[in-house]
């Protein structure tokens, strides 16, 4: 991961360390024409440069999650670029109507996951690592909310990491508008290319994680 999300740092680097020794650009009055390359859909990339107008909100950065660790030394927030754009398509869907969206999760390492077994072994909410690693070790999972325009949380069925009946995606147990609003997030979801948890209302997935295999970050996030 790390390699994907600053191969762009470097190429400028470089490309600014030439234009020193050449003397090239304004003061010679030389053409440049050089282009950085675009970030392809594995490649990282940080959502809150991406996707202006995100809450960024890591559940894990805090020791405000199930495992009452902080897990991550970094609040910022990354996904693959091809599963950023479907966000970002969502995030825009989510504008129209007056809401913006809260990142409480994105790419995590699978350090990290082996600590959230220990702590929950429970392959309903917590993926299994000793059977494969979650798929927001891919980069291409997601777990979010909604905010008004000014910030204020939704309300949802359950609180994120509640880990209960209250959590699924049968929203008889919850008030009409918990669940209506739970709804909505899933529908503007699904209609732009992720697929939801059953067991959790938070929970989404890259409908094309197939293209993107599991990350071993070298520590940007895990303590």
């Amino acid at each position: 991961m790390t390699n994907n999300i600053y191969r762009y740092t470097f190429i400028a680097a470089l490309f600014c360390l030439t234009l020193y020794v050449g003397g090239c650009g304004e003061k010679s009055g030389t053409p440049i024409g050089y282009q950085l390359p675009s970030p392809i859909d594995t490649d990282y990339v940080n959502l809150e440069e991406y996707i202006p107008g995100l809450h960024i909100r890591l559940a894990y950065y805090t020791k405000n999650n199930f495992t009452g660790q902080k897990l991550y030394n970094s609040p910022v927030a990354y996904l693959r670029k091809g599963t950023a754009d479907k966000l970002k398509r969502v995030s825009d869907e989510a504008a129209r109507d007056g809401y913006r969206l809260i990142i409480l999760d994105a790419y995590r390492p699978p350090e990290v996951q082996w600590k959230m077994w220990e702590k929950y072994p429970d392959s309903r909410f917590v993926a299994n690592p000793h059977k494969g690693y979650s798929d927001h070790s891919r980069g291409c999972a997601v777990d979010l909310t909604l905010s008004d325009a000014q910030g204020r949380q939704i309300e949802m069925p359950s609180g994120f990491d509640e880990f209960g009946p209250s959590a699924d995606r049968n929203y008889n147990d919850v008030s009409p508008s918990r669940g209506a609003n739970a709804r909505y997030l899933e529908k503007i979801m699904t209609q732009n290319g992720f697929h939801p948890s059953v067991t959790e209302w938070w929970h989404f997935v890259d409908v094309d994680r197939g293209k993107y295999d599991v990350s071993e970050e070298d520590g940007i996030y895990s303590l």
